[in-house]
Order: C-alpha cells, then sequence, then structure tokens
C-alpha cells in the first residue's frame, strides 16, 4: 500500500491494520482505566502491546508499515521491548498514546514505553498528512520519585515531532475532539 501526502495516519491503520492488530473499546489495564468519549469522531483503539506482538510476529505488515529498519529490529528482539498501553486514532489527524500505571509501579519505565509508542507513531506517519501526538501518563497516586518528575519535564522528539507527557488520573476522560494543548 504506496501512500500520497494526502493520505493520513488514521486511514492507513484503519484499511491496514484494523482487523489484523483488534481493537479495543476501551483503554484500561487492571483497575486504572481513561475514558475515551468519541464526540463524533470515529476512533481506532489498539491494545499496544496486542499491536507490537502482530508487528514483530508478521513481517509483511511490519514492512508495510514502517520504515525505520532500527525500530523493526527492536520489534523483533527477545528483550522485552515494551511500547504503551493504548494508542488512539483519532479521524482529525490526532493520536493519543496511553500508559496506564498503578501507585508503586516504576514511572520511569511508563515514560520509556509512552517514548517507544511515539517512536513506532512518528515512523507509521511517514508519508501521510502531518499529525498532533499526545502522550499521557495515567496513574491513581501521587508520582513521587523526583526522577520521574523530571523526566515528566522533557519533551519526547523524533522525526520533526514532539510531545511532553502529561499527566492524568485513573477514571478521568480525554476530550479527542478539542485536544486542548495545555502543555505548550
Amino acid at each position: 500500500m504506496k501512500n500520497s501526502k494526502n493520505d493520513t495516519l488514521f486511514r492507513k491503520i484503519k484499511n491496514v491494520c484494523k482487523n489484523l492488530c483488534g481493537t479495543v473499546d476501551c483503554c484500561k489495564d487492571g483497575q486504572c482505566s481513561i475514558k475515551i468519549p468519541k464526540n463524533g469522531q470515529q476512533l481506532i483503539i489498539l491494545k499496544g502491546e496486542k499491536f507490537r506482538d502482530k508487528l514483530s510476529g508478521n513481517r509483511t505488515l511490519r514492512n508495510e508499515l514502517l520504515q525505520n529498519n532500527i525500530l523493526k529490529n527492536k520489534l523483533c528482539s527477545d528483550d522485552g521491548y515494551k511500547i504503551c498501553d493504548c494508542m488512539v486514532f483519532v479521524n482529525n489527524n490526532k493520536v493519543f498514546l496511553i500508559e496506564l500505571k498503578k501507585s508503586g509501579n516504576n514511572g520511569s519505565q511508563a515514560l520509556e514505553q509512552l517514548k517507544n509508542g511515539f517512536d513506532i507513531i512518528v515512523d507509521l506517519a511517514k508519508g501521510c498528512k502531518r499529525i498532533d501526538i499526545r502522550t499521557i501518563f495515567v496513574h491513581d497516586g501521587d508520582i513521587r520519585s523526583y526522577t520521574v518528575k523530571k523526566r515528566m519535564q522533557e519533551k519526547f522528539i523524533c522525526g520533526g515531532y514532539s510531545s511532553r507527557p502529561y499527566r492524568k488520573k485513573c477514571g478521568c476522560s480525554i476530550d479527542v475532539k478539542r485536544y486542548a494543548d495545555d502543555q505548550k
């Protein structure tokens, strides 16, 4: 499937991956979840690990979607390359990457998984219309680690895109239509 600059990432995911990768109705991990009201928008919600497993196990799909050979190798490695819990593709050229963690879990690992998901989305978006990427760290408690708090200030930067992760509490919702950027 060749992409033209007029294609959207949403259409690319819908055409190539929706049936192969399996969609979910919500973003939930254990007791922690986030609400994603449609607000009139079309959504495709993919479970991150399931998406990663499909890409690593399906060479044709991997080669069709990804261009970066280093990223392809990471996906196929046995070292447990992990990505964010959910990837939400919205038909208005927006993508939400969501990592859910219970308190006491490793916040640094959560940020690493968001970064890995971010890198995959940037590579998927090559050849498509420009997208907006929002990375969200959802947790059910306070983040006490100074290192994690400091890393939350850093931007993920890759391929001309950037996103600063921001925090939400378990059970909250995100507005996929408005997509106000409160972190500029």
